[in-house]
């Protein structure tokens, strides 16, 4: 479980990482050919998050930077307003930010991931049978309350898009990484009774119990 729950921690970080780039002041990513390159299942070393007293180091694994040069990388970190940016021998990548930008770019994480779970609700492309939506402060759970009479197992499958949506805000603000988790409640609107309910380290599990030996 290990090795799967940080290879998804790792990706949905890098990909916080842009996101909170992008918002503020339009700066470029970290790292611009990083989403769409995955994370090799393999690694041991996830993404770390170490909270010191004035400042916060995220480190992130080689596979996120193997197309970037190290001054790319370097570049991109300082467009980012990152205090510090250090390639490790390995290939991995460790950021220095400021207490303040770390909390801002959590506070950007919140907001995005209120309005991606606010259009699920009212938007263009809203869940049919889905009516409210609440969650924990940390998104460390999600109470999905909807029409049963619309609601289909296809709706079901949101629930990866919850897992790592909690996931991720979880890891960035330095939980840790034997420590997270997402549960993940569908509740009949009009009886109030939860008629499914699972969480991702559940799910981490059974991945990992799957995967191929070897």
């Amino acid at each position: 479980m290990k090795r799967f729950f940080a290879a998804v921690l790792t990706l949905a970080m890098m990909l916080s990482l842009c996101a909170c780039g992008a918002t503020a002041g339009q700066n470029e990513q970290p790292s611009e050919g990083a989403a769409a390159a995955a994370p090799d299942p393999s690694e041991e070393a996830a993404m770390t998050v170490d909270e010191g007293l004035f400042e916060v180091e995220i480190t992130l694994p080689a596979s996120f930077f193997e197309e970037e040069s190290e001054e790319e990388i370097r570049a991109k970190a300082e467009e980012n307003g990152f205090r510090a940016c250090i390639v490790q021998e390995d290939g991995s990548v460790t950021y220095k930010m400021t207490k303040a930008k770390h909390r801002e770019m959590l506070e950007e994480m919140r907001a995005d991931l209120d309005e991606s779970i606010s259009e699920m609700i009212h938007g263009e492309d809203a869940v049919k049978s889905f009516r409210k939506i609440e969650h924990a402060e940390d998104f460390s759970s999600f109470d999905i309350y909807v029409d049963r009479a619309e609601y289909t197992s296809l709706d079901g499958l949101y629930v990866l898009a919850f897992y790592l949506s909690g996931a991720y805000y979880q890891a960035f603000d330095g939980k840790d990484i034997n420590q997270i988790d997402v549960v993940v409640n569908f509740i009949d609107e009009a009886t109030n009774e939860t008629f499914a309910s699972s969480s991702y380290r559940d799910f981490a599990d059974q991945m990992e119990e799957s995967e191929p030996e070897g």
